[in-house]
């Protein structure tokens, strides 16, 4: 882990303990420091997610976000940072899109026709 950014990388699949020691508490002290698990696996699949009600249906009008979810062998949810690069594809005839970050791993938009597209991604 980085000291200076916090980054964390994975060197090997497992899971590790990270425990955030606060330079301003003694070793002494009593108090217990926050700890958290660190998994590194390999992805398994990739699928698509419409929110906020997770149904390929939506309504013409209404707000929606469709995003990516990259999970394990075992369901297991990945968090995809920055340095993710996913490019979600939707016929902009039917889905307005309102917002795309830079990694590409989210749209947030509006259907604006009545019909059937095809989401994609690569």
């Amino acid at each position: 882990m980085d000291g200076e950014s916090g980054i964390a990388t994975g060197l090997k699949l497992g899971r590790a303990k990270l425990v955030l020691v606060d330079g301003n508490v003694g070793a002494a002290s009593d108090v217990k420091p926050p700890t958290a698990s660190l998994t590194v696996a390999t992805p398994h699949d990739l699928s698509l997610a419409v929110l906020p009600h997770r149904k390929l249906s939506v309504v013409v009008g209404l707000s929606y976000d469709i995003l990516a979810e990259l999970h394990d062998i075992d369901g297991k949810q990945f968090r995809l940072g920055s340095a993710a690069a996913i490019d979600i594809r939707i016929d902009e005839t039917y889905f307005k899109i309102k917002n795309r970050p830079k990694n590409g791993s989210f749209i947030f938009g509006t259907p604006i026709k009545t019909g059937k597209t095809q989401v994609s991604w690569g």
